[in-house]
């Protein structure tokens, strides 16, 4: 049987609902923060299949952050100057349970079927949102490069703006630097060959990288990264050898914990 993407995001705000529900009753103080990044190059997602799966990943993500008034979302497009692109998507705040009050009329399961619902709509928005970022298309100069040492700084400058508890980043990309100038990466021009080049040359670019953006290791330091490349890169075998100089890159930077899906 085939699932209906939309079908997958109702089970995933499904789930997030009975997280919810279970600190309704207790006030979470923790800050939350995520940042989306979208390819917005030649080489973007453009795999249906693979755009849903980040959507309602993403989506899902959205409404787990979304809990507190510190909380924060934010969205920006990969392309030549990701460090320059503004911003498409920021917070939208999640709706707060409140309880009945007595003699009110309301009982205490109305109150969160009717919480239950807010919860719903909002996830089909963030979902709209993200939907229509992912699909909206790049005609200008800015999709013949790709600068993904600028999630870095892009990172930096959102979460330098408060001190928050969980910092993660979604990207839907293939993960192929491809920027000229003078001590930039191109994998396109210089693939990397092997496993111990790929961890040399992300060593190598992490000392550049600092002097060429406003990164701070201390700010990134514990995120969690979640990449969403398309199909053809995922059985691609330079992915393979690639992701090791992201997994080193980003190490480098404080942040150990990164996944692909």
């Amino acid at each position: 049987m085939r699932i209906r993407p939309f079908n997958v995001l109702l089970l995933a705000i499904g789930m997030v609902v009975l997280s919810c529900n279970s600190k309704m009753n207790s006030q979470d103080e923790q800050n939350d923060i995520l940042l989306i990044l979208i390819d917005k190059t030649i080489s973007t997602v453009s795999n249906k299949v693979r755009q849903d799966i980040f959507t309602n990943h993403t989506t899902e993500a959205i409404l787990s952050t979304l809990r507190n008034p510190g909380d924060k979302v934010q969205g920006n497009y990969i392309h030549q100057n990701t460090s320059g692109s503004t911003a498409f998507l920021f917070s939208t705040p999640i709706p707060k349970f409140e309880a009945p009050k007595t003699g009110g009329g309301m009982t205490l399961n109305d109150a969160k079927q009717k919480y239950e619902s807010q919860l719903k709509n909002l996830g089909g928005v963030c979902n709209k949102k993200l939907r229509e970022a992912v699909e909206e298309s790049n005609t200008g100069s800015t999709s013949l490069y790709t600068d993904l040492w600028g999630i870095l700084e892009v990172a930096t400058r959102a979460f330098k703006q408060d001190a928050y508890d969980t910092k993660t980043i979604h990207i839907l990309s293939d993960m192929q630097e491809s920027m000229t100038g003078a001590g930039r990466r191109d994998f396109h021009e210089t693939p990397i060959q092997s496993k111990s080049e790929a961890i040399a040359f992300a060593k190598s670019d992490a000392k550049t990288l600092q002097q060429l953006l406003d990164v701070d290791p201390a700010v990134l330091a514990g995120t969690r990264v979640v990449i969403f490349p398309p199909y053809d890169a995922l059985e691609a075998s330079d992915f393979a050898i690639n992701r090791y100089y992201w997994e080193a890159l980003f190490e480098a930077f404080g942040i150990s914990d990164v996944e692909v899906k």
